[in-house]
């Protein structure tokens, strides 16, 4: 198993990292459409069925990505994961590579994307209305579907997909996207504040 230098591990993470952020960006915006009808149309199967389609093409075109990239170069995909794993035991190669991260994303989105501008009927009543409707989203589906599945790993799935979900259906409901909503959250001070506390991340 080879290990490659610190230097040469960035920068075939920074290509990697490129080409898979757009791509999923590319595919999370044609399937947004897509699950957004179908729920409109009140057409949950549709929607169910979109939602794991896409998923797995997520999988597949990342895994073609990778392949392609790690090909070009001239490596073995396990010569670099090797790698990467080792130098990701020095906390400032981890720093590097979020920083790379942060990179990316200013290069490849605008900063209307990034920082998006809440229009002026987001008011900090409709941020409590849509925060109010969240907890309320999860509490039933946590509630109710370990009474309908008694599987560990099925439960898990379906409490996962109903979260995810939740981003959708506040879309559909108030007419914002995630993104947009947690930058609302952010501006009216509605964010968790207890440790382990967590929101959906934008998409």
């Amino acid at each position: 198993m080879k290990i490659y230098d610190q230097e040469f591990s960035k920068i075939v993470y920074k290509t990697l990292s490129k080409y898979a952020t757009m791509m999923k960006h590319s595919l999370n915006s044609q399937s947004f459409e897509q699950k957004i009808e179908m729920l409109r149309d009140e057409d949950d199967e549709g929607y169910r069925k979109i939602f794991f389609e896409s998923e797995k093409e997520e999988i597949t075109a990342l895994k073609k990505v990778t392949d392609k990239v790690l090909k070009g170069i001239g490596i073995m995909e396990q010569d670099y994961v090797f790698s990467l794993n080792y130098h990701s035991k020095d906390p400032e190669f981890k720093k590097e590579l979020m920083a790379i991260q942060e990179e990316l994303t200013q290069e490849l989105f605008t900063d209307d994307e990034i920082n998006p501008p809440l229009p002026d009927d987001l008011t900090a009543e409709v941020a409590q209305e849509i925060k109010d409707f969240a907890k309320e989203s999860t509490e039933r589906v946590l509630r109710e579907l370990p009474q309908k599945y008694r599987d560990a790993n099925i439960l898990q799935n379906e409490i996962s997909f109903e979260v995810a979900k939740l981003d959708d259906v506040i879309f559909v409901k108030y007419g914002y996207k995630n993104k947009v909503v947690l930058e609302a959250f952010r501006k009216y001070n509605l964010l968790p504040q207890q440790p382990g506390a967590a929101m959906n991340m934008p998409s």
